[in-house]
């Protein structure tokens, strides 16, 4: 997948490392849960942006294979406990909503949705009546899109992929932008 990601942006990085890289292990404790199976029923692979860490959030690529409910996930899932990059990203769409549009808008983003929660009013700070309201009220920067099943089992997945990475990858771009991951 490196090949792949590198078209986009060389910065998402593929981690070949057996603990603690790209891949996630399908298998769990199951000492202390309530539900006993030992193996999950999807795989996940995420590919981070080279300059996201614990005190930077930044961009990732998810990809979750399962059967029926496999999907590939772009954005920014993690902020942090402060909440200063998600008011970064409702300043950066009020400042600019012409540019968020652009990305988040465009033809071949149809299929994209956005992930996770939004909040029920107007975030503290931010006018209710804004157009961009609906942004501005989600928890998260984070879009998604299911794969088909077919998509999934075909020898020219990969190539599918990358086709789905670029009608988001203009998302991911403007999202990194406003973190400062460059």
């Amino acid at each position: 997948m490196q090949e792949a990601l590198d078209e986009f942006s060389p910065r998402f990085m593929a981690d070949p490392q057996l603990m603690g890289g790209s891949m996630s292990r399908i298998y769990h404790d199951s000492r202390f849960s309530k539900g006993k199976a030992s193996y999950e029923n999807n795989v996940g692979i995420r590919f981070d942006h080279e300059s996201a860490s614990q005190e930077q959030p930044g961009p990732s690529v998810h990809i979750r294979l399962e059967p029926e409910r496999s999907s590939l996930g772009v954005g920014l899932c993690k902020f942090g406990g402060d909440g200063s990059t998600l008011t970064r990203i409702r300043n950066a769409i009020v400042a600019d909503p012409q540019a968020w549009k652009r990305v988040t808008r465009h033809e071949g983003f149809s299929e994209w949705r956005f992930t996770g929660e939004s909040l029920r009013r107007a975030p503290e700070g931010f006018d209710p009546d804004h157009p961009m309201i609906e942004d501005l009220r989600r928890k998260s920067c984070m879009v998604g899109v299911s794969l088909k099943e077919q998509e999934v089992c075909n020898s020219a997945f990969a190539d599918r992929l990358r086709e789905r990475l670029g009608q988001a990858m203009p998302f991911a771009r403007l999202a990194s932008e406003i973190v400062g991951c460059k």
